[in-house]
């Protein structure tokens, strides 16, 4: 009898662990709170009970969770142990190339991007976000042609649409941007970036008094830091005379009308 309840209650002590990782995991695989993610996911890897696919997978998603917490240093560390477990991973090419990007080193991020498109090349994932770098170095029409690729191989890529709308309004194709602007309007209504891409091309157009509106309801919801890149750029326009103190009043949104009865462009 003893004996039996010796087994029993090692196997319960088991059943208890094994739920325990499988919570663990749980969190770590999880996006919604990103503090839980990491915890989770350095509690699994400090265990060491898993190995193979599943461990490459938990260094990923650490490694994503430290990329968005910008823990870049660390997030960099998980992303390559994930590769060296699974050279043929085309996930953590990703964040690799985020990583770069943020850290301006774009000829490193399309590295990373070719790479995970030798790996997959129907990852539109990859296309877009290489946009994206193409985008940052000016390279309008090679943007585009990694957008398009995106939705050639997924219609419904919501982010691909916005991207070639702000490319295609930097090369002055409006009427191209503003169908792209509206299509992904289609899919998230509310995303602030495609509203405010849209009232920009719209402005461009020479629609102001449609596009003021709505520049005005998105800008007054921007931290500090964004509308004082705001009264940089309109300073550097000729538009804006005021302090540069991220504070949007009238004097700020004055100078944003004025602008766009102008027909000003902004790309950055």
């Amino acid at each position: 009898m003893r004996y039996i309840l010796s087994i029993l209650g090692s196997l319960a002590l088991v059943s208890t662990f094994a739920a325990a990782q499988a919570s663990d995991w749980d969190d770590c695989a999880q996006e919604r709170d990103l503090k839980l993610s990491l915890a989770g996911c350095t509690k699994v890897l400090d265990a060491g009970e898993v190995s193979g696919k599943r461990l490459a997978t938990t260094y990923y998603y650490r490694g994503n969770v430290n990329r968005r917490l910008e823990n870049l240093d660390q997030a960099v560390e998980d992303l390559q142990h994930a590769l060296e477990l699974d050279p043929n991973y085309k996930h953590p090419y990703i964040d690799l190339g985020l990583v770069e990007k943020n850290r301006k080193n774009y000829e490193q991020a399309i590295a990373y991007y070719d790479r995970a498109l030798e790996i997959d090349p129907k990852f539109a994932k990859a296309y877009y976000n290489r946009g994206n770098v193409y985008w940052f170095q000016e390279q309008y029409d090679q943007a585009v042609m990694d957008y398009d690729q995106a939705t050639d191989i997924d219609p419904d890529y919501h982010f691909a649409y916005v991207g070639r709308a702000w490319a295609l309004y930097a090369l002055g194709h409006d009427a191209l941007a503003l169908q792209n602007a509206d299509k992904a309007l289609e899919f998230h209504p509310d995303y602030e970036n495609t509203r405010y891409i849209r009232a920009l091309i719209l402005g461009a157009s020479g629609q102001w008094q449609e596009a003021l509106p709505e520049l005005d309801e998105i800008i007054k919801g921007y931290k500090p830091a964004s509308v004082k890149r705001l009264q940089t750029s309109l300073d550097a326009k000729g538009f804006y005379d005021g302090p540069i103190d991220g504070a949007y009043g009238p004097k700020t949104r004055s100078a944003l009308e004025t602008c766009l009865k102008e027909r000003c462009r902004f790309v950055n």
